[in-house]
């Protein structure tokens, strides 16, 4: 089998249910900045030594291929994210903020290499967010809550999974 399919030479591109969009499409971008995450999450669990954080993340990447199919399946009935999976982000991020310094100032992104992938992967996950309510605004149904839940949680995590890894905040104290 060929990877290319030539398929959309012409800017267009197929939902999973065979309904012909542009590739500017409004759902296509959504999904396309979810896989875009999902590339940085990767990116992440590819350059550190915890297990646990590897495994947790690996399990962040499958919500978001699940995710990315549901934006791609118009009719949704074939996709849906683990109802404990917020929960899930929530007592991550407890069991992470527990060890840390309590945060009075923003942080300065970037002071430890696996720290600055987190805050790309944070700033992404939230333009992903923002593609998601486009998308979604006019039609909000429960799977569209859970999604909009997890991705505001999931940018909650990477902010603490950045300051975990961190060690030690930078402040910004504007005075």
């Amino acid at each position: 089998m060929k990877i290319y399919t030539k398929k959309g030479d012409e800017g267009q591109t197929s939902l999973c249910n065979g309904q012909k969009v542009c590739k500017s499409d409004l759902r296509v971008a959504a999904y396309g900045t979810i896989d875009e995450l999902n590339a940085f999450v990767g990116d992440i669990r590819a350059n550190i030594d915890s297990h646990a954080s590897c495994d947790f993340l690996k399990k962040i990447q499958t919500d978001l291929f699940v995710i990315g199919g549901i934006l791609a399946i118009t009719d949704q009935k074939h996709c849906s994210l683990e109802k404990n999976c917020v929960q899930d982000l929530e007592d991550e991020i407890d069991r992470l903020t527990a060890g840390l310094p309590e945060l009075k100032n923003f942080v300065y992104p970037g002071e430890s290499m696996i720290g600055a992938k987190c805050a790309i992967a944070r700033t992404v996950c939230r333009r992903a967010e923002r593609a998601v309510v486009i998308v979604t605004k006019a039609d909000i149904d429960k799977k569209d809550k859970l999604i909009l839940q997890y991705l505001n949680r999931l940018s909650d995590y990477f902010f603490t999974l950045e300051r975990a890894f961190n060690r030690q905040d930078t402040t910004w104290n504007r005075q």
